[in-house]
Formats: structure tokens, sequence, C-alpha cells
């Protein structure tokens, strides 16, 4: 099944698999590294949208129904169809984890300003008996990121140009220097220099055993803030082994 986006509702069609594969298949999960090795499964496979005049089309990033799910990008979906993708996903993780006897320690969702992360880690760790813990890390403000982009280029880290982009994607989406820095309105070459997180304060060291911890996300794009999170995360977690789950997949390449 894949999607259609029409009027800028998004439906599952089991027709074709525009978009995403998102049904049980021997494309799911898809299975990738991101760019520090860290092994992200996406649940569904991301595809190319339905070519249109010899482009690709690209509804949400070439991923409406996240968006339709979030609401954004006047996107939406209805219930029917949002069950209907939470059934699949469902069906593919457990037999996923049965599959390979996974028998993660811990699971923790990354901050978002949508819940869909949050719901799916709460669901895996009620129904395979996981702790599950959302308070080690926040998401940074756009004043954050501004504060430190600016040290990254007196300290001849980051090019003038490259600060200069940032500071007018920041402009351009029209973004409070009070809100949380969403990290896809950069270009995927300037990612590396951005980490959107933080630990939050009061967090110990855990360095009694070697965890085998799940980080759940809604999307990978590029794997650069998973990398981020995982990194920071190690600060707490020196001998913990990460893994990263997402509902949508890296896009195959």
């Amino acid at each position: 099944m894949g999607f259609d986006v029409n009027d800028n509702f998004v439906s599952l069609n089991q027709s074709h698999n525009a978009y995403a594969h998102t049904s049980v298949c021997k494309e799911n999960p898809y299975i990738r590294n991101t760019p520090n090795n860290l092994v992200t499964i996406g649940i569904f496979k991301r595809t190319k949208g339905k070519r249109r005049r010899g482009k690709a089309a690209n509804h949400g990033d070439n991923c409406p129904m996240i968006y339709a799910l979030k609401g954004k990008n006047n996107l939406r979906t209805d219930t029917k169809n949002a069950f209907l993708l939470y059934r699949s996903a469902i069906k593919i993780l457990n037999e996923y984890i049965a599959e390979n006897k996974k028998d993660w320690d811990l699971i923790i969702p990354l901050p978002s300003s949508s819940q869909i992360s949050l719901r799916f880690a709460q669901w895996i760790a009620k129904k395979h008996s996981i702790k599950i813990n959302n308070t080690y890390l926040s998401k940074k403000l756009v004043e954050e990121i501004d504060s430190e982009i600016e040290i990254l280029k007196n300290g001849k880290n980051i090019k003038a140009s490259e600060v200069a982009t940032i500071r007018s994607e920041i402009k351009k989406h029209k973004l409070k220097s009070n809100s949380e820095f969403p990290m896809k309105i950069i270009q995927t070459k300037l990612r590396h220099l951005i980490n959107p997180f933080s630990l939050n304060e009061g967090q110990e060291l855990k360095n009694d055993k070697s965890l085998k911890i799940l980080l759940v996300d809604d999307l990978i794009a590029t794997g650069t803030s998973i990398d981020c999170a995982s990194n920071l995360l190690k600060e707490l977690f020196p001998n913990a082994k990460f893994e990263c789950l997402s509902l949508f997949s890296m896009l195959d390449k």
C-alpha cells in the first residue's frame, strides 16, 4: 500500500507503493545505518512519490502521511486511514521483534512537537514490558541554535555563508526565538553543523551495565538527528548499545 494525495487529503492505496511500502512485505522493515553507523529500523520503507511531468511529487517532504498525522503543511487524513496504517505497523513490528528476538532494556522516544513518537514508544513499552523514559532529552530553542552557530562562526568552525543560510531559513519560516528549532528547515548538507537536542539537567551517569536502548522517532531523513541524540545519551549511558526505530525509514536512494 502506498499513499494518494488528493486535495491535500492523504489516504492509503493498495494498488501502488508511492511514498512508502505500508503493508506486510519483504521490503518492511527497512534497515539501514546512519552516518555514525547507528542501526535504524524503519517500519515502513519510504519510496519516491508518484511522478508528474517527469518529476517526483514531493508532498510533505516526500512523506505526506506523517505530515497529515501531525496536521501540518495543510495535509490531512482521517481515523480510518490512520487506523489501517497503525494496524499494519504493529503487525510488521511484532513479527520483526519475534523473528529477531529483540529484547531492549529501555525505550527513549525522541523529543518532538507531535505525540506520534511518544505514543508509539509507549505502546511498544507496554506490549513488550520494556521500561520507557522520555525525560533525558529536550529540543533546543531557536535562540539557542542561533547562539551556537555564532560561537561556531567566531571559532571559524562554520562559514559565515552557512550561518547566513541557516538564519535566512529561520527568518523565512518566521520562527520565534523561544520556539523549538525544527531541523527539517535546514539543508541536508548543513545538518551536521547543528545538534537540535540537549540533555536535561539533573541526569546522572548510568554506567553500571551494558543496556540495549531503543530510540524511537516518527521519521528518519538523513539520520543526523538520531546520531546527535545517541551521542548525547552516550554521556549518560557510555556502555549502552543503541538502535533506532522509526515509523518511516530513510528514503531508499
